[in-house]
């Protein structure tokens, strides 16, 4: 049986670190509710991975569930006043590049 990969708290930290290097001076005040949704998108890559281990879901159905949660994330990057959508694309995408190579080894497929 293939193990799960993927460590939660490594993924987390990685997610959190681009975050607050992307944002820059605006992680100060968004850092909390962008926190809470880092740690979300960790835990369900998480999920995705031991369902996939488990053929409980195809790969489309694992990129749906991701895209929900990348989607997710980029609403609470935008919640904050004054951060346009380019800085929060360009955050999201800095995430994206940061955690490709984890979660598609994982995972066995281009997830992301």
């Amino acid at each position: 049986m293939i193990m799960a990969q993927i460590d939660f708290k490594s993924l987390t930290d990685t997610i959190l670190g681009t975050l607050k290097n992307s944002l820059g001076d605006k992680w100060q005040a968004i850092g909390s509710l962008a926190t809470t949704s880092a740690k979300t998108l960790a835990h369900n890559l998480v999920e995705i991975e031991k369902m996939m281990v488990n053929k409980k879901i195809t790969p489309e159905q694992a990129k749906l569930l991701f895209n929900m949660q990348k989607n997710a994330l980029t609403t609470v990057l935008l919640s904050e006043e004054g951060l346009g959508l380019l800085a929060a694309e360009a955050a999201i995408n800095d995430v994206l590049d940061a955690i490709k190579g984890i979660a598609n080894k994982a995972l066995g497929f281009a997830l992301i």
